[in-house]
């Protein structure tokens, strides 16, 4: 991969290449990849939360694993990749 040059915004697109906009202040991304930079940050910030919550909460465990539910009554638990997978009644 080619270098960071000044100024330029520091998103690797999807083909694998830098953006080619100018960065827009000190977050070192243009326009367009701060506000996705910024969402997937605010996301990461919720999830978190949410996990820290149902976390303090869970007591029920199925096949090891602590046994959340859900806002609507779902229940589900976090395997070892960190994705949820729900219990099927």
């Amino acid at each position: 991969m080619g270098s960071i040059i000044q100024n330029q915004c520091k998103a690797i697109t999807q083909k694998g290449a830098q953006c080619k906009r100018k960065a827009i202040d000190d977050s070192g991304y243009c326009t367009q990849h701060k506000k996705i930079a910024e969402k997937k940050e605010i996301k990461k910030e919720v999830d978190k939360k949410t996990i820290d919550k149902k976390s303090s909460f869970a007591k029920e465990t199925f096949n090891g694993h602590e046994v959340f539910t859900g806002s609507q009554g779902g229940k589900y638990y976090f395997n070892k990749s960190g994705k949820k997978v729900y219990i099927k009644h």
